[in-house]
C-alpha cells in the first residue's frame, strides 16, 4: 500500500509498504533531475560539483545515498532471520520439558553417568554397577590384583541426595551441558560394605603373602674378595605395610574409585638406611683396616677361612668413634668350629680284625677344641688386624682329621673274646689274650673308644684291699689301663667271668713288656663287645 503526499518543497512522494519513511518516485527524481540540469545551462550558474553527481543539489551527498540505501536491503533481510529464530527458540524450550523430571546431559554422579534418567532410574543403574564394580590395586614389577565388589558385599545407601541434585538443576540449561556436564564426586548415594570381608580380602592378597612379599633391605657393607669393603645399595622390596594398604582401600572402596597405585600412594615399607647415609659412610671408612684381615683355619686337609665378610659382622662402633669385636659373636663362631670337626665323645666305626664292623658309642678319644682359649685368641687377632694360617688350640688331639680318626695306629681290644691286637701304620705287631674285669663282681670293663694316657714302669696299683706292684703300666680310662699280670698262670677263654680283675686288662708278662716298648701315649684305645667271639 502506497500513501502518497507532497512535501514542503512542493514534490510528490510515497511511504513505501515496509513503513520505512516518504520518498520521491523514480519517475519524480528523473524529472527533477532533468529540470535543474537545464535551469542551470539557461541561468548560466556555474555547477558545484563535477562527475557522476554534477548540477546535482549539494546538500544531498553521494555517501549518504549509499547508507541509505544499504539501511533499505537490511530492513529487507529481518524477516527472513527472525523466522528460523522464533522456531529454534520454540523448540529449545520444548525441549527442556524433558528434563523436569530427568537429569540434565551430561551428569555425572560418582562415576556414573545418570543422563537422562529419573531418580529411580538411576537407583536402577547405580545398584547395577555396584555389583561388578572392581578396584584395581597396580603393585611393583607391574602385578595387578583386583578387590571386587561382590565379594565385600558392596552395596549402595540412599539418603534423598539423588532427589536434591535433580530438584536443584535447571531445566533450560540442558544446552549448555552438552557443552560443559556437571561431575558430583562424592554426593548422590553413599556405600556401605562388610568391613571384615574387605580385611580378609586384603589379607589374602598376594602382595601380604610373606612367600612373595620381599621387605626392604637397609643400606649395608658387604665384603668381596675383588672389591674389599663396599656399600651394599638398600633395597626396595614390595612389602607393603598391611594398615597403610587397609585404610587406602577403605578409601578407595568409598570413593568408588577404579584404581589405586600403591606406589604412588607410598603404601611400601621403606629401607631405613640409604646407601649415603653419612653413618653408614663413616663406618666403612672405620672398618676398612678390619676388613683386610684373613684367618684360615686348618683341619688336616680342609680348610676354614675366616674374612672381611665374616668379620665385619662381628664389628661394634661406640659413640665415640671406636671400633670393638663383639665377643659372643666370636664366641658362637668357635662353637661352630668345634660343631664341625670335634670327634671326642661321638660314635666310631672300626672293622675289627675279626671281619665284622662295629659301632663305640661311648669314650673320649678324638679331636677337642679349646674353645674359650680359642675365642681369646681370636679376638685378639682380629683386634691387632693380624691375618694368619693356623690350626685352633685344642683340649685334645686325635690321630687323623680324615675319618677315621684314630688313624691306623692302635690296640684294638676284644672284651668278649678277651683277646687284643696292636696295629702301628696298619700293620699287626702283635695279638695277645687277657683277662678283664670280674663281671660277676660288677667290675666289668667298659667299652669305648679311649688312649694311653701316659706309660710307667714299677708302678704300684692300690685300691680298696689291694696294693698291687706291677712293672708295666699303660692306663687309658683313668684307673683302667694295661699291666703285666705276672700271678696269672692263664690268660683268655672265660676267667673274667668269675675271676677277673678290677677292671684293668692283665696281659701275659712278656706281651706288656713288648707293647709298653712299642706303644706311645696317645695312642687309641678301642674297646668293644663282639657277640659270636667268646672263647670256649
Amino acid at each position: 500500500m502506497e500513501i502518497m503526499r507532497r512535501n514542503r518543497r512542493g514534490m510528490t512522494v510515497k511511504k513505501n509498504h515496509y513503513g520505512n519513511g516518504w520518498k520521491k518516485t523514480r519517475k519524480e527524481r528523473a524529472g527533477k533531475k532533468k529540470k535543474s540540469v537545464k535551469a542551470a545551462g539557461a541561468c548560466g550558474q556555474r555547477r558545484t560539483g563535477g562527475g557522476k553527481y554534477a548540477g546535482s543539489r549539494p546538500w544531498i551527498q553521494p555517501g549518504r545515498r549509499r547508507r541509505r540505501r544499504k539501511k533499505a536491503e537490511m530492513r529487507s533481510c529481518i524477516p527472513l532471520l527472525t523466522e528460523p529464530l522464533f522456531l529454534a527458540a520454540a523448540f529449545y524450550l520444548l525441549f527442556s520439558l524433558n528434563f523436569i523430571h530427568t537429569y540434565l546431559p551430561n551428569t555425572i554422579i560418582r562415576g556414573i553417568s545418570v543422563s537422562g534418567l529419573t531418580a529411580e532410574e538411576a537407583k536402577e543403574k547405580i545398584a547395577s554397577q555396584m555389583g561388578s564394580y572392581e578396584l584395581v590395586l597396580e603393585e611393583r614389577g607391574g602385578r595387578k590384583e583386583i578387590i571386587r565388589g561382590m565379594d565385600i558385599t558392596l552395596r549402595p545407601v540412599y539418603d534423598g541426595d539423588l532427589e536434591r541434585i535433580m530438584d536443584k538443576q535447571n531445566p533450560l540449561l540442558w544446552g549448555a551441558r552438552y557443552v560443559k556436564g556437571e561431575e558430583y564426586e562424592s554426593a548422590g548415594f553413599g556405600v556401605r560394605y562388610d568391613e571384615a570381608k574387605l580385611e580378609m580380602v586384603v589379607r589374602k592378597l598376594r602382595c601380604m603373602d610373606p612367600e612373595e612379599a620381599v621387605p626392604p633391605a637397609d643400606a649395608c657393607l658387604v665384603y668381596t674378595d675383588n672389591e674389599g669393603l663396599q656399600i651394599k645399595k638398600e633395597e626396595q622390596g614390595n612389602y607393603p605395610v598391611p594398615g597403610r594398604l587397609l585404610q587406602e582401600a577403605r578409601r578407595a572402596v568409598d570413593g568408588l574409585e577404579a584404581r589405586i597405585s600403591l606406589e604412588e600412594l607410598d603404601i611400601y615399607k621403606k629401607p631405613e638406611i640409604l646407601e649415603d647415609d653419612p653413618a653408614l659412610l663413616a663406618q666403612r671408612e672405620a672398618y676398612g683396616p678390619y676388613a683386610q684381615v684373613s684367618i684360615i683355619y686348618q683341619f688336616g686337609d680342609s680348610e676354614e677361612k675366616l674374612d672381611g665378610n665374616t668379620i665385619c659382622g662381628w664389628l661394634q662402633q661406640d659413640k665415640s668413634g671406636r671400633v670393638t669385636v663383639d665377643t659372643e659373636a666370636v664366641k658362637e663362631y668357635v662353637n661352630g668350629l668345634a660343631r664341625k670337626y670335634n670327634t671326642a665323645y661321638c660314635t666310631k666305626e672300626l672293622k675289627t680284625s675279626y671281619g665284622p664292623t662295629v659301632t663305640i658309642t661311648k669314650g673320649y678319644y678324638g679331636w677337642m677344641i679349646d674353645k674359650e682359649g680359642e675365642t681369646d685368641a681370636l679376638v685378639e687377632l682380629i683386634t691387632a688386624c693380624q691375618s694368619q694360617k693356623r690350626e685352633p688350640l685344642y683340649l685334645q688331639t686325635a690321630a687323623s682329621h680324615a675319618a677315621p680318626d684314630y688313624g691306623d695306629t692302635y690296640v684294638e681290644m676284644n672284651l668278649t673274646a678277651q683277646h687284643l691286637f696292636f696295629y702301628r701304620d696298619g700293620e699287626l705287631l702283635i695279638e695277645t689274650d687277657f683277662v678283664s674285669g670280674n663281671e660277676s663282681k660288677g667290675w666289668g670293663t667298659p667299652a669305648g673308644a679311649y688312649e694311653l694316657t701316659y706309660k710307667q714302669r714299677n708302678a704300684v696299683l692300690k685300691g680298696k684291699n689291694y696294693n698291687t706292684p706291677v712293672t708295666c703300666w699303660m692306663p687309658f680310662n683313668g684307673d683302667i689301663g694295661m699291666h703285666d699280670g705276672y700271678w696269672r698262670s692263664g690268660f683268655g677263654g672265660n676267667i673274667y667271668k668269675k675271676s677277673g680283675s678290677h677292671g684293668c686288662i692283665n696281659l701275659p708278662p712278656d706281651a706288656a713288656e713288648f707293647i709298653f716298648e712299642n706303644i706311645e701315649p696317645q695312642t687309641p684305645i678301642l674297646c668293644y663287645y663282639l657277640e659270636g667271639t667268646e672263647s670256649e
